[in-house]
């Protein structure tokens, strides 16, 4: 991310997108190939195989890798370039960090453990299987689609946005049935998806390039950790979710809306001291 952002600073969130969206897309493809495998080959066959294609289609593409000189990329000098120990003192750190921690809240309190056994409670049971492939779908375009946008809209308002309407999903999932069930699990997917995309762009925008390997490297432990504390929360309910966890999930997606507000005080209150 860190050497494609440097060649295409203008298009940024299209990038990064495109490049996240590839590490949702790939669990959809190869998970089927890898069951395959493991199936006629037995599981070390099917390892040792894997690694080989892995080999041969990865090291000849990374040959192709280079970091553009900073006369063809970007100027440090334009906006803030925080060390680690710096950036980990800044308050846009902890409103990226608070943003793509509580991102994941609807997706993984609700939509991961519990769509099949919703789909099955509300009369959809024959139809759980294609929910699971929506919000597959929906993580996988969420990368692309919104960190695209946010070049035209901004990041933080395309974030709000998201979070809004995860906060919706969320409530309405908790009594969801046919149509709408699906749009719930596929709008809280997407808001899940937008946040992996546009948090490492908002990052570089409000940490620097010059460090961005490092700093982003410190954003993304959110991930892990609201894995393993949503997970847990979600594990409190059992094997079905009663309603205050619906609460709970949409309360955890409406911290991104604080986050992004106080960020962007943040960013103009900078902007009139520079100016100052």
């Amino acid at each position: 991310l860190d050497m494609l952002q440097k060649h295409f600073k203008s298009r940024k969130g299209l990038i990064t997108g495109f490049t996240v969206s590839m590490f949702g897309l790939s669990t959809v493809l190869l998970a089927p190939i890898i069951e395959t495998l493991i199936s006629s080959l037995g599981l070390i066959a099917a390892f040792r195989t894997l690694s080989l294609a892995f080999l041969v289609l990865l090291v000849p593409a990374s040959l192709f890798f280079f970091v553009p000189s900073e006369k063809e990329c970007i100027s440090y000098a334009d906006g803030p370039q925080l060390k680690p120990l710096a950036a980990l003192k800044d308050l846009r750190f902890w409103t990226v960090f608070i943003s793509l921690f509580f991102s994941s809240a609807g997706y993984v309190m609700l939509v991961l453990p519990y769509t099949k056994v919703l789909a099955a409670q509300r009369g959809m049971g024959d139809l759980a299987i294609y929910a699971v492939m929506a919000y597959g779908i929906g993580n996988s375009a969420g990368r692309l689609i919104f960190p695209t946008l946010s070049d035209k809209l901004g990041r933080e308002n395309t974030m709000i946005l998201c979070a809004v309407a995860a906060v919706a999903a969320c409530l309405l999932l908790s009594s969801a049935r046919g149509a709408l069930f699906f749009i719930a699990v596929i709008v809280i997917a997407l808001g899940y998806g937008a946040a992996a995309g546009i948090n490492p762009v908002l990052a570089s925008d409000m940490l620097g390039q010059k460090y961005f390997g490092t700093n982003y490297g410190m954003v993304l432990a959110a991930l892990p950790l609201s894995s393993v504390f949503f997970n847990r929360l979600s594990a409190a309910f059992g094997q079905t979710p009663t309603k205050p966890a619906f609460i709970i999930a949409a309360i955890g997606c409406a911290f991104p809306i604080i986050s992004m507000l106080v960020l962007k005080r943040s960013v103009k209150r900078t902007k009139v001291e520079n100016a100052a």
